[in-house]
């Protein structure tokens, strides 16, 4: 029998994610656990079938018995990480396709806010025994990389343009204004959407020329970083 694991090593396997390390995810483990509790809300709620990638996931599932175990194996260990998560492969599947229908949404609390739905929805799931070799399975990852092509044609649609707005909640209200330093990009707020055709579109906002001067033009050896990232490891002797 497998031992328990403590909350000390939940903890850590959380904090030592990707999603965590590199920003996606909010400091907070709670705030995760309350953003899966909302989305499987969403997702039990669903009325209608899964969107057309989803349901290729689910029949992938169905044809592959071994693939189709891993995957339950898998969400069950999650369960003993965070008993509020997904149950079932029903759940992981319409949770999909909450994900892949919106774009997603701003918190005014940035330690609850979560940049990456689906590093979320699986966190758990990539932090477990069963999930190291589930999320190394070639036919798993095609399959979800077909999802996330789906997710980004929603995102380059003018529907997905809803979470544009100024009131509070909207990533062009006051408070993301603030964090995500919009001022230094072209967005205009007289304009419905601040002027964007997409959720993508804001995303890869052009910015302000003079506001990002590039340190290369005037300094050969500096780095210059290719986006808003956040620095996750130092090296300092790299050759």
């Amino acid at each position: 029998m497998a031992k328990p694991i403590t909350e000390a090593e939940i903890e850590a396997r959380y904090q030592n994610s990707y999603g965590r390390a590199a920003g996606y995810l909010p400091p907070s483990r709670k705030a995760v656990n309350a953003w899966q509790t909302e989305l499987l809300r969403r997702a039990r709620a669903r009325t209608a079938g899964h969107v057309e990638p989803v349901q290729e996931l689910a029949d992938l599932l169905t044809a592959d018995k071994a693939l189709q175990d891993l995957v339950n194996e898998t969400v069950q260990e999650a369960l003993a990480l965070n008993p509020t998560g997904p149950a079932s492969i029903e759940d992981v599947l319409n949770s999909l396709d909450e994900i892949v229908t919106h774009a997603p949404g701003f918190s005014a609390d940035p330690n609850s806010h979560v940049a990456f739905p689906m590093s979320a929805l699986f966190v758990y799931m990539m932090a477990t025994e069963s999930g190291w070799e589930l999320f190394r399975e070639a036919k798993f990852n095609d399959a979800l990389r077909v999802v996330l092509t789906a997710w980004c044609t929603f995102l380059d649609s003018p529907e997905s343009r809803d979470v544009l707005y100024r009131t509070p909640g909207g990533w062009l209200c006051p408070a993301a204004y603030d964090r995500n330093r919009l001022y230094e990009f072209q967005v205009d707020l007289g304009r419905p959407y601040g002027g964007f055709d997409s959720f993508n579109s804001f995303f890869h906002r052009p910015v302000k020329p003079e506001c990002r001067p590039n340190a290369a033009r005037y300094e050969p050896r500096a780095v210059v970083s290719a986006n808003d990232g956040q620095v996750v490891r130092v090296y300092p002797d790299v050759r």
